[in-house]
């Protein structure tokens, strides 16, 4: 696991330590407290985080989740079992998806949900598991292997050891920083801002994605305890910013007045012909 291996003294104080409590983090935690494996869990940030990220969790997402004994929780922050209905650049309804098979692995297919309201949750969960010690405002400065485990360094200074350390903190690790290890994927050039938005008057229970080249936008609805939020997404190469509608354009969001509605997986909506 790290580079340049050392022996160090010192007692295991806990079998995982997870560096990083985000979404990650913290379902990694609670699928190993499910097996009886104490886990500390570090996080740098004195709280979960308010910021809206992820907007979407599927099928396996919600399988993973009912195995750590999480799935009555995200039951009640979630939009069970929404669709989605993709859009021309002119705004015009092309096709809509959906689930081919309905609760194929136990729970609908597509949910749409806040991320602040997730992380709350896989917070309240682990302060009420046993094995399980979540730890806020605790930055990690050192992480060094041995022959029979961890030693973790905080900026505080206090040191803990462990049989095993998960690098969860993202894309800024520090756990890879200090073990070498590369960043391992890709991204894309193009901004995107996301917000969600109280007030939207959009009440359509399915995901929006507006193929505008010049400024595509996605909406998805929310769960009745987000007061019917909204998660815009929208490239910031041209900022403008309409009232609550965070950098959505006057109509570059809104659907067409006609909605035909969807019976199978994949169905093609009418696309008027040029000039008719």
């Amino acid at each position: 696991m790290a580079r340049g291996v050392t022996d160090l003294a010192g007692p295991i104080a806990t079998d995982v330590v997870v560096v990083g409590a985000g979404p990650v983090g913290m379902t990694a935690a609670a699928l190993l407290a499910a097996r009886g494996v104490a886990v500390t869990v570090l996080e740098r940030n004195p709280s979960t985080s308010d910021e809206p990220k992820a907007i979407s969790i599927d099928d396996e997402a919600l399988r993973t989740f009912q195995a750590a004994g999480l799935a009555p929780r995200l039951e009640r922050i979630i939009v069970p079992g929404t669709g989605t209905r993709y859009y021309d650049a002119a705004g015009r309804a092309v096709f809509q998806a959906r689930s081919g098979w309905p609760y194929r692995l136990g729970h609908p297919f597509k949910n749409p949900f806040a991320q602040p309201d997730l992380e709350r949750e896989l917070a309240d969960h682990l302060r009420g598991c046993a094995v399980v010690d979540l730890r806020m405002a605790t930055e990690v400065a050192g992480v060094v292997q041995d022959g029979s485990g961890v030693s973790i360094t905080t900026v505080a200074g206090e040191q803990l050891r462990a049989r095993y350390v998960l690098g969860c903190d993202g894309g800024r690790s520090a756990v890879r920083e200090q073990l070498g290890i590369a960043m391992v994927g890709r991204s894309f050039d193009e901004v995107w801002l996301v917000a969600d938005v109280l007030g939207d008057p959009h009440d359509e229970r399915y995901g929006m994605h507006h193929g505008n080249p010049e400024r595509p936008a996605v909406i998805v609805p929310a769960s009745t305890a987000a007061a019917a939020t909204s998660s815009c997404s929208t490239t910031a190469r041209a900022p403008r910013v309409t009232g609550r509608r965070s950098s959505c354009s006057p109509g570059c969001c809104g659907p067409p007045a006609d909605h035909p509605g969807s019976g199978r997986a994949l169905r093609r909506l009418p696309v008027p012909r040029a000039g008719g």
